[in-house]
């Protein structure tokens, strides 16, 4: 009887053999390879790039002006390809004036994200 659909037999079990587990194994085939090529962003081998305040000359002491510092880290981020972490570490980091993040179409990072551990300090007054 080739090529021809046999019924089940009546027995007490209820799974179903499929010969060489193929129906099985294609769908899981297909849906890993999808999100392998899709989401290259899930991959562990996506390059970040840290940026550390201190290294632009931040200083954690809570009365040095480290604007200059942010505006420096954030233009290290943007002219690196790679997604980019801007590090904020422990301490107190004073921001006497307003900084400005603007991406624009120089900035070539894929993502920069803000990690903040420390304290940001603004002044006691706000200068308009």
């Amino acid at each position: 009887m080739s090529g021809h659909i046999q019924p089940c037999s009546s027995s007490s079990s209820a799974t179903t053999e499929y010969p060489n587990n193929l129906m099985m194994k294609l769908p899981l085939t297909f849906l890993f390879t999808i999100l392998i090529v899709d989401f290259p962003s899930l991959s562990s081998t996506a390059a970040v790039a840290d940026h550390n305040l201190v290294s632009y000359g931040g200083k954690p002491n809570g009365e040095t002006d480290s604007s200059a510092a942010f505006l420096e880290a954030w233009n290290a981020a943007c002219s690196s390809p790679a997604r980019s972490t801007i590090t904020v570490p422990a301490g107190r980091f004073f921001v006497n004036r307003p900084v400005l993040f603007s991406g624009g179409p120089y900035c070539k990072s894929k993502g920069i994200t803000f990690r903040i551990l420390g304290t940001l300090v603004a002044p006691p007054t706000i200068v308009s």
